[in-house]
């Protein structure tokens, strides 16, 4: 009891020396920037813990750059990153260096997708900060507030208490993106904004890639360019193109399919007989969280109806080409309703995720595609696929209805900076 207690003590010592820290940090750098002139003109974008160029910040920075005079600059953790940027003629910088400090110190807009530390957190005092955020939940998403911690409760919900978070990012103290007035009360449990500050538009990722895909490829990197090449000519000559993209496990138990390597490659055959192919990667978090992960995608890489992702490549650009996804609890599942495309869930472990995460949805009437349990019924309902040239007619319904409770308009960026470019 003495040991927890201690233990227990000097957490929550160390959690209030780093509190009262950061607030003078956020003092120093409160003092500099009141001599630093913001930029209007400038945005900042970062994404996945600053290891990424992908996801919803990639697409606005994308539109940005191709369609108005705005400076957008690329902050990075990862020099690959950087490197890659550069390599394409855009501005990127790392989030310590002098250019990337200067930058986000001047620009005015700092906009992120995954959290705040996309960027540089602690230099975005008097910026306008903006979460764009990486997906529609349908897994439960961590809450700002703790239900059994009072004070700690009270201290949050002071208005001074973004005092003590690294440059004012408190979840109160931002403006969020949400694609509708239904999805905010799935989001405010993570970040209680003001109404006031919530914007309601598409995800840029979205947008986009229905309407400016072009501009998008040019982005991409040479390896994703080089694929979206190669699967046409495959479709030509009557591929089916299945897309596999199940979120992560936070307890670390990922499978591809199955756990059961037999399975899998009776499976794989079925598919590669049938002209299946497979594109799948596993998702950002089961790198942080999976430490099998390598083990996992050299099961893989040997099956040669099987296109394997990387971690860190952005997905949504291969949607549009995709005839199936299959997928579990993923938001990826929102955005493919666009297409008006068949989807497959595959919740493996239902019972399992539930207990473990949970939901912010139910998810037992949420039905955009058939439910299958196990490797054998997944079979089947793909064989049912394959037979039926008409197979997405029962779903399209569904498949429209939680589109349009879940997205209130196909428009994206502009409507964010129009928004944004109003705030004084």
């Amino acid at each position: 009891m003495t040991n927890k207690f201690l233990q227990s003590t000097i957490k929550s010592f160390y959690k209030s020396f780093k509190k009262i820290l950061m607030l003078f940090i956020n003092i120093f750098f409160g003092i500099i920037v009141v001599f630093i002139k913001k930029d209007d003109n400038t945005y900042i974008f970062g994404s996945w813990y600053g290891h990424r160029f992908a996801d919803n910040s990639m697409y606005l920075f994308v539109y940005l750059n191709e369609f108005t005079n705005k400076q957008s600059i690329w902050i990075t953790k990862d020099k690959k990153v950087k490197d890659y940027l550069a390599n394409k003629g855009l501005k990127a910088y790392l989030a310590w260096e002098f250019k990337g400090i200067y930058y986000q110190l001047k620009a005015k807009y700092h906009i992120v997708d995954q959290s705040s530390t996309d960027i540089n957190s602690i230099l975005s005092i008097n910026a306008v900060k903006l979460m764009l955020w990486h997906g529609i939940p349908i897994k439960k998403l961590s809450c700002y507030f703790d239900k059994d911690n009072k004070i700690l409760n009270s201290i949050k919900a002071s208005k001074y208490y973004k005092l003590f978070v690294p440059g004012f990012w408190d979840g109160k103290n931002i403006f969020l993106l949400v694609t509708s007035k239904q999805i905010i009360d799935r989001m405010v449990a993570s970040f209680p904004v003001n109404y006031n500050k919530i914007i309601v538009a598409n995800y840029p990722r979205n947008e986009m890639n229905l309407y400016y895909r072009d501009y998008v490829i040019r982005y991409l990197d040479n390896k994703l360019i080089l694929l979206l090449k190669y699967l046409q000519p495959l479709k030509n000559e009557g591929y089916i193109i299945l897309g596999y993209f199940p979120t992560f496990r936070d307890w670390g138990e990922d499978v591809f399919f199955t756990s059961d390597y037999d399975e899998l490659r009776l499976f794989l055959k079925y598919l590669s007989d049938n002209k299946v192919v497979i594109i799948t990667k596993f998702h950002f978090g089961v790198k942080l969280f999976n430490k099998r992960l390598k083990y996992l995608k050299d099961n893989i890489i040997n099956f040669t109806n099987v296109i394997l992702l990387d971690e860190e490549d952005d997905i949504n650009s291969i949607l549009p080409d995709l005839d199936l996804l299959i997928s579990d609890y993923s938001g990826v599942i929102y955005d493919f309703l666009w297409y008006e495309k068949p989807i497959i869930l595959y919740p493996y472990d239902l019972e399992n995720y539930r207990k473990n995460r949970g939901f912010s949805i139910d998810y037992d009437s949420f039905n955009p595609g058939k439910k299958v349990y196990n490797l054998w019924e997944l079979k089947s309902e793909i064989e049912i696929f394959l037979r039926g040239p008409d197979y997405i007619g029962k779903y399209l319904p569904e498949i429209r209805s939680i589109r349009d409770e879940t997205f209130e308009t196909d428009v994206s960026c502009q409507r964010i900076i129009d928004y944004l470019e109003k705030i004084k």
